[in-house]
This record gives structure tokens, sequence and C-alpha cells, in this order.
């Protein structure tokens, strides 16, 4: 989906080729991004880093993948050209202390580039409303993540770590991501889609343990709740979207 927004472009830095010789990919996840990137730039050395080794071992030549806490202090030996980030939201204690990592660790003239959601649904039209299910659901799911020390909207401060690290040249560019097919135009409806497909499908995996482990739900009342959700965001009357 990310890639359906930014129109197939990796990474929004404009980064000239011929100096990506180190790139970071920051909690890499599954390890798709750094994938791509390492077969786009084949000379260029690219890292992904994550808690989870869920990664595949067949990666190209370029491209080496390491378990690592990217909360705990940053021990790399030579700097990167490029630090990426993205879909952190709800994963980080210490953003300030992360993005500080980040600036000690990019060569002077390198780039850090991070995306990051603000995840309230709202719409132009007022048919999300405050006591929507949606609504209540990121409002639950911010409750949880609080009370574990994570910071869930990223989005609208990613800047101000940035400035406060030190970095300079700073560029921010916010995107409007919809959810469900209702967007007249066919890039947006197309981004809604797919948007929609992974909220319905991943619901169980953003919310069950949040709910039941750190807020103290009981399993049928988060069933009860999510279907109440999914419906909401299944129908026609709303028209919800995400930046």
């Amino acid at each position: 989906m990310l890639m359906l927004v930014t129109d197939q472009r990796h990474f929004l830095a404009p980064v000239k080729e011929e100096s990506l010789k180190r790139i970071l990919d920051a909690g890499t996840g599954t390890g798709i991004w750094a994938i791509e990137v390492g077969d786009k730039y084949p000379d260029a050395e690219v890292l992904g880093n994550d808690l989870s080794p869920v990664q595949p071992h067949w990666v190209p030549t370029n491209v080496k993948f390491e378990v690592d806490d990217i909360e705990a202090p940053w021990t790399h030996a030579k700097p990167f050209d490029l630090v990426f980030a993205r879909y952190l939201d709800g994963a980080i204690s210490d953003w300030p202390a992360l993005v500080s990592n980040m600036y000690n660790t990019t060569r002077p003239g390198g780039w850090v580039e991070l995306h990051g959601f603000d995840l309230h649904y709202t719409s132009d039209d007022g048919s999300v409303k405050s006591d929507s299910y949606i609504t209540q659901f990121i409002a639950t799911i911010d409750a949880g993540c609080a009370k574990m020390g994570k910071e869930l909207f990223t989005g609208p401060k990613l800047s101000g770590w940035l400035k406060d690290a030190g970095f300079s040249n700073i560029h921010v560019q916010a995107f409007k991501v919809p959810s469900g097919p209702w967007p007249k135009d066919t890039k947006m409806r197309e981004i809604g889609t797919v948007n929609l497909m992974q909220a319905l499908e991943g619901m169980e995996a953003f919310s069950l343990r949040l709910f039941t482990g750190v807020l103290g739900w009981k399993l049928e009342e988060v069933v009860v709740f999510i279907a109440k959700v999914r419906e909401e965001l299944k129908g026609k009357s709303i028209h919800p979207y995400i930046l």
C-alpha cells in the first residue's frame, strides 16, 4: 500500500544514486523494503535490522539482516548515506533517543527518512463521527500503547524529533490514505481498497493482545467490538482516511 501512496518510490529523499554506498533499514520487519532497494541499487550495501528474525534467507548479495534492538545504543562501525524507517507507530518507547542514534550514524550530507502515520480517522464530509466504532478502536489502541509507554501517532511529531536531534533541511510531506473504495479518483480508490483489506485482515493482530493483555478486556468483548468496527469500515455511509 505504501508503494502505491508514494508512486512506487522506495524513498523520497533526494539522494543521488552514486552517493548511496551504505543504507540502513531500521526496524526492517519482513525485510521487503531492504530487499527491493538492494535489487535496485546493487552497488550499495543494504543492512536491515529488527528484533524478530523473520526475514528470508535468500536475498541479494548486497543485502544483510541482523537481529538487533534499534532502541539500544547503536554500534555501527561506519556511517550510512541513508537511514530509513517506516511503520514504527506503536513500537518505540523513546523516539528522541532513536532519532539521536540516527543522527550520530548518518554521514555528513546523508539523509534520514521516516514514515509515520496520524492514525486518527477523519473525513472531509463529517461522516466519521467522534463516537464511531473506528474512532473508538483507534483511541483504545492508543490507550494500550500509552500504557506500554509507546507512541502511536508518530506522523505529526517526526519533524520535531528530527529538529531536536540536530538535523537540518527537514522536509515534511503528508499523504491522504483513504480506507475503502469510496474515492472517485482511480489511484485513491485503489489505495483505499488495499488499506481496507489490510485493516480487515489484520485487525486481530493489531488489537487482540493489546486489548486483553494490557487493557484487561475479555476475549468475547474484543471479538464483538472488532465485528462492529469491521461492519462500520465496510459500510458505504462513511468516507474515512488517515494521514
